[in-house]
């Protein structure tokens, strides 16, 4: 849906390269990673920033995701042209499987990458020119890929600008991911809905604790995440008292949230009202699969019955990943 041909637009042009192995390797890492998640991206060029995006269908379940590369972070040569000085970016759809089949056969011996995009009769393509040691000399090789893409037209940018920040009602730090995925290991054996239950702690009002649950008809099982921290978000109000209220303010529960907080033995604030959100455990297993380093920090953030979003820090490197809710109110 998004085929545009060069011959009737203004051209628009990018090229980006780098001479260090190791971002090569992070690179592919990423591609590999977000290729896990969908068959199609969207690659969104800026000025600053390079980001991959993908658009899942929400009536389908489908997640959101938006990968984000500074241009600095990775490549040490970088220019592009946009449709015109008022629209700076160069979208382009990328088959995932395409690029990947180029960029992993040699990328674990590649010292350079040159990206480019070109075109051959007038068809839209993404030049990916890796540069390779040869076996009995110091001279270099060069090895070229042409992945074909499709330029995705003006009308359609809309769906794939920076996505807006939810308006959550609980956002915490998330555990460590080799705890969680010790965990989820276990649970999707039992269940493909994993419900994740959120409250405010009522003593400290900087902490929350998480419960993962799954249930079939034979068990239930849980586990419980105390203690973790939750965020300074800007414009958050502050009460008299200092408290910064984490999340939206005074909407409530549903009937068995409700429950869960009178099982604590004590009048529950408002502030600190608990938040469950059910979403399908393959889809955070993709998350938890990640090839990437350990990340730096991850905060969740929880819409009661909506969607569940992550984002996830890996130093310069950024990742918005957002799964719906199997059922909403």
């Amino acid at each position: 849906p998004y085929l545009l041909s060069l011959r009737t637009k203004p051209i628009m042009k990018f090229r980006a390269a780098t001479q260090d192995a190791g971002c090569v390797q992070y690179l592919c890492k990423a591609i590999v990673f977000v290729s896990k998640l969908a068959n199609n991206c969207v690659m969104r060029c800026t000025p600053d920033c390079i980001y991959f995006v993908l658009c899942g269908h929400t009536v389908e379940g489908g997640v959101r995701v938006w990968f984000e590369i500074k241009r600095d972070t990775l490549f040490s040569d970088y220019s592009m042209a946009g449709l015109d000085d008022e629209h700076e970016e160069v979208q382009l759809e990328v088959v995932l499987e395409t690029m990947v089949g180029a960029l992993t056969k040699s990328f674990g011996q590649a010292r350079g990458l040159r990206l480019k995009l070109t075109r051959r009769d007038a068809a839209p393509l993404l030049q990916m020119e890796l540069e390779l040691p040869t076996v009995l000399t110091d001279e270099s090789r060069h090895v070229t890929h042409n992945v074909p893409v499709r330029v995705v037209p003006l009308r359609y940018w809309g769906e794939f600008q920076t996505p807006l920040e939810p308006e959550f009602d609980i956002s915490f730090y998330f555990p460590p991911l080799s705890s969680v995925r010790n965990v989820l290991d276990r649970m999707r054996n039992l269940s493909n809905r994993l419900t994740i239950f959120a409250q405010r702690s009522t003593r400290d009002q900087g902490k929350c604790s998480m419960r993962l649950s799954v249930t079939n008809s034979m068990a239930s099982v849980s586990t419980t995440f105390k203690d973790l921290q939750l965020p300074r978000w800007r414009d958050e109000p502050v009460d008299a008292a200092g408290d910064v209220h984490n999340g939206r303010n005074g909407d409530e529960g549903d009937e068995a949230e409700d429950a869960e907080a009178a099982a604590v033995g004590v009048d529950v604030p408002q502030s600190a009202r608990p938040v469950r959100v059910a979403v399908d455990i393959r889809k955070i297993g993709s998350l938890l699969s990640s090839p990437l380093a350990c990340p730096t920090r991850i905060v969740c953030n929880l819409v009661r019955h909506r969607v569940a979003q992550f984002f996830i820090f890996y130093d310069e490197v950024q990742l918005q990943y957002f799964i719906p809710a199997l059922d909403t109110e």
